[in-house]
């Protein structure tokens, strides 16, 4: 169903029509588009990019006044909300295999954290993926990766989770709603700046 706040073909609209268009509004501008759904919506490029969507928007209020101000100038040239700015920046980044930052522009002169003692215990359909954060330095966050068939190797595309890490402690992560087979994890580290650091040496386990 579409609402139209004006007669016939309308001046404003939101919704679908007949499951091929759908109409909404941007930046106060009226669009039509075509309605596409996803042909596999849980293709690892989506997974990955959920999983750094989610973390962005999840710690946003967390940090601090002064480094989100860092984004009002970026968020001014193209009227959009410093919050956009962040997560626009910050995506673009992560496409590019790169971490995401507090502040703009990204410094990436401080220290990730180091990540080990991974462990992996399947249940059914799940598997619960625990790692440990050592040592702290200026870390931000961990990125979980896995991979079917042999370990990964860091890319953002095989990203499946992203987590806050601001302390020296163990992090957990279940992995739900898995076939049966061998599934292989892996953690990075990355720091307030966006500097990646080491991979964790990986832990598997197999779902039956």
């Amino acid at each position: 169903m579409v609402k139209v706040t004006a007669p016939a073909m309308s001046m404003d609209a939101r919704g679908s029509l007949g499951g091929t268009l759908t109409f909404s509004n941007w930046k106060g501008r009226p669009y039509v588009r075509q309605l596409v759904k996803p042909s596999n919506p849980k293709s690892a490029g989506q997974v990955a990019t959920r999983a750094m969507m989610k973390f962005l928007g999840s710690v946003w209020a967390n940090i601090a006044a002064l480094s989100q101000a860092t984004w009002d100038t970026l968020a001014a040239a193209d009227s959009i909300s410093a919050f956009n700015a962040y997560i626009r920046d910050n995506m673009k980044r992560w496409t590019q295999n790169d971490a995401p930052a507090q502040e703009t522009p990204a410094a990436e002169s401080d220290l990730a954290g180091i990540a080990s003692n991974d462990a992996a215990t399947a249940g059914v359909g799940q598997i619960q993926y625990d790692v440990d954060i050592t040592t702290l330095n200026q870390n931000w966050g961990i990125i979980i990766f896995r991979k079917t068939g042999s370990a990964p190797t860091g890319v953002h595309t095989e990203a499946v989770a992203v987590i806050e890490a601001l302390t020296a402690d163990t992090f957990t992560f279940v992995d739900t709603g898995l076939e049966p087979g061998t599934y292989y994890y892996k953690s990075q580290p990355f720091s307030l700046e966006g500097v990646k650091g080491a991979l964790s040496g990986g832990a598997n386990a197999t779902v039956t």
